[in-house]
């Protein structure tokens, strides 16, 4: 793919309340990322995940088998470290809140896809939050182009992807990661910095897109040019 083009988000199409038993659901489809989120709860918590004053939050995910297990284990602790700082937990003491993630389809960018898909699943199921997040992809290549939103061909070429959770406007918590198949290629600053800038104007189209579903609980569909 060439990275000097991919400065675009790929198309959204997110609808919530697509789960009958479900306490709040979304499904996204984000280019051909697709992801089925539920959210069950607040419920009784299981006594061996209790946890003192505050609520047990839970994420499972269950994998389009596609990648072994660590993989999908991976993906797991790192939607549910995103959520834990943003769900109000302390509100339902004694219970669980069950997030189930069902990976349909991953062509790139498949964390910051389940973080804004279970953002809409847990605002369906009016779960209190501290505040909303999204989570925008950009990769890197050699040359340190970068790539927004890089589906899956992109993200193989890369030498370093970057995921951004950010949280109105500013950025809470980014992470580098250099994909296993690369040799230390060293990040270099100024992309960081660049990436960092373009996650931001990135964000805002997501929180657009966020919104628009919420307000007008039916299926949206669009890459959020509207929120430039």
């Amino acid at each position: 793919g060439n990275f000097k083009l991919k400065m675009e988000l790929r198309s959204f199409n997110t609808r919530q309340s697509v789960l009958q038993r479900a306490d709040g659901s979304c499904h996204l489809r984000q280019g051909n990322t697709e992801v089925l989120v539920g959210v069950y709860g607040p419920k009784q918590v299981p006594p061996r995940r209790e946890k003192v004053g505050r609520a047990d939050l839970q994420v499972e995910i269950k994998p389009s088998d596609e990648f072994p297990d660590l993989h999908w284990c991976k993906l797991q602790m790192e939607v549910e470290q995103c959520f834990q700082d943003f769900v109000l937990l302390l509100l339902h003491p004694g219970t669980q809140i069950k997030v189930v993630l069902q990976v349909v389809q991953d062509d790139g960018s498949l964390l910051s896809a389940c973080v804004n898909a279970t953002m809409l699943a847990l605002i369906d199921a009016g779960i209190p939050m501290k505040n909303m997040v999204t989570s925008v992809t950009i990769a890197q290549n050699g040359d340190g182009e970068l790539a927004l939103d890089p589906n899956k061909q992109i993200e193989d070429a890369s030498s370093a992807i970057f995921i951004f959770n950010v949280s109105k406007g500013e950025i809470t918590s980014e992470k580098s990661a250099v994909q296993t198949s690369d040799i230390n290629y060293s990040i270099n600053e100024e992309s960081y910095w660049k990436a960092r800038s373009l996650s931001r104007s990135a964000a805002m189209k997501v929180y657009g897109i966020i919104s628009l579903t919420t307000t007008s609980k039916c299926l949206y569909e669009g890459d959020g040019s509207a929120y430039e």
